[in-house]
C-alpha cells in the first residue's frame, strides 16, 4: 500500500469509467459491486472517493473542500486488504498521518448507498478519531470530475474575476434534501453569476443564475433572487462570515450551505 502525492491524485480522479462486478466472494457475504462510491465527510470538509477495481488493486481518495481541493491524498490497497461477512465489510490501510492502521467498515449497499464507519488508530493500537459518513455509488465519470470540470477553465482567466467581497469563485459543501453535495458559486461584479449544485451518486447537477439587479441588501444579509432548476429554489439568501467563508440557505427548497473563498492559482 502507498500514499501518492496530490499532483498524481488529480490525474487518477480525472481517469475515466471503472467496470462493475464484486469482491466478496464468499456465498453468504455481502456484496459491494466494483466501481466508483462516493460521499464527503461533513465535519472533516472532506471528499471521499473509493474505488473498486476487478484487478483487485483498490484505491481509496480524501481531498479537502475547504481549500478547494488543494489537499488530500490516496491511499493504494487490495483485495487481501478486505474482509466481508454476511454483515459488513472491512477495508485495513496504513495511517500514513498518525501511524496505525484505518479501518473502514462497510455496510450491505441499500438502494446504492453504503453506510461506513471510519476509525483511525495510532501506532499503540488507540483510536485516535472515527466518524460516519455514507458513500453513493457513482457510474462512469465521479462527481469531482464533474464538479471541477465544470469551473477549472476559469483559472486560466483568474485576472478576470474580481475576488473582492462576495465577488470571486466559492466551492464547498451544501445540505440539499438532507444529504451532502459539492457547491459551487461564481460572483461576477459586472455579469451573470452562477450557482451549481452537485448531489452525489446518480444525479444530474443543478444550476441556478441571477444578475446584479436581482441581489438585495438587508441589513448584513444578501437576498439573491434566482433562474433555473427549481430544485435549488429561486431565493437564496448569503451572510458572509469572514473574507473567505459564505453561509447560505434557499428560502424555498430545503437546502443550506457553506462556501469557502478558492484562491488562484489552484
Amino acid at each position: 500500500m502507498s500514499y501518492r502525492v496530490n499532483r498524481f491524485l488529480i490525474l487518477a480522479l480525472l481517469g475515466g469509467a471503472i467496470s462493475f462486478s464484486s469482491f466478496a466472494s464468499k456465498p453468504k457475504a455481502i456484496d459491494i459491486p466494483y466501481g466508483l462510491w462516493e460521499g464527503i465527510v461533513e465535519s472533516k470538509h472532506f471528499y471521499t472517493l473509493l474505488e473498486l477495481k476487478q484487478s483487485g488493486e483498490h484505491r481509496l481518495f480524501k481531498l479537502n473542500i475547504k481549500d478547494g481541493f488543494r489537499s488530500g491524498g490516496a491511499v493504494d490497497f487490495t483485495s487481501d486488504d478486505i474482509k466481508c461477512s454476511e454483515y459488513e465489510c472491512i477495508i485495513h490501510h496504513k495511517n500514513s498521518e498518525r501511524g496505525g492502521v484505518v479501518r473502514l467498515i462497510l455496510g450491505a449497499p441499500t438502494r446504492g448507498a453504503v453506510e461506513v464507519m471510519e476509525i483511525q488508530s495510532d501506532i499503540d493500537n488507540q483510536r485516535v478519531d472515527a466518524q460516519s459518513y455514507t458513500l453513493k455509488r457513482r457510474v462512469g465519470s465521479s462527481t469531482f470530475k464533474e464538479h471541477r470540470g465544470d469551473w477549472y477553465p476559469t483559472e486560466e482567466k483568474s485576472e478576470e474575476i474580481e475576488q473582492e467581497g462576495v465577488y470571486g469563485l466559492w466551492l464547498g459543501i451544501a445540505r440539499w434534501s438532507n444529504e451532502p453535495a459539492l457547491i459551487r458559486l461564481i460572483h461576477s461584479a459586472d455579469g451573470p453569476s452562477q450557482f451549481k449544485l452537485y448531489p452525489l451518486g446518480p444525479w444530474d447537477p443543478l444550476t441556478s443564475e441571477f444578475q446584479q439587479d436581482q441581489i438585495t441588501l438587508k441589513g448584513e444579509d444578501i437576498w439573491i433572487r434566482t433562474e433555473g432548476s427549481e430544485k435549488f429554489g429561486n431565493e437564496v439568501v448569503l451572510s458572509q462570515k469572514s473574507a473567505d467563508k459564505l453561509k447560505g440557505v434557499s428560502v424555498s427548497v430545503p437546502m443550506s450551505f457553506t462556501l469557502f473563498r478558492s484562491k488562484f492559482p489552484l
